[in-house]
């Protein structure tokens, strides 16, 4: 939820992206498609313990996947630093 909320915030403050994704058709269906499978994909991932609710299983269905999103969100959390630094420094500075 936290990559979410983050490109949600740099998508508002860049213009010229939000005038391309209104210009252009493909590019919003792009994205659409982009979004839904993101959210099948990794929202889904996150609720197989809560469905299984025995490790047993859902370790076997995790190991299945290679753990793939526990690595997805790994990697977002050692990015996110550097995105924050780069598109919300102007808010930084504001705090300070």
């Amino acid at each position: 939820m936290y990559a979410e909320r983050d490109l949600t915030k740099i998508l508002e403050k860049q213009e010229k992206l939000q005038k391309l994704l209104e210009n252009r058709l493909e590019l919003r269906i792009l994205v659409w498609i982009f979004l839904r499978l993101h959210t099948l994909a990794l929202m889904g991932y996150c609720l197989v313990c809560f469905t299984f609710l025995s490790y047993s299983v859902y370790h076997q269905v995790y190991s299945s996947l290679y753990h793939y999103g526990l690595l997805v969100y790994l990697i977002y959390a050692l990015i996110s630093v550097s995105i924050k630094f780069f598109f919300f420094k102007k808010h930084l500075k504001q705090l300070e």
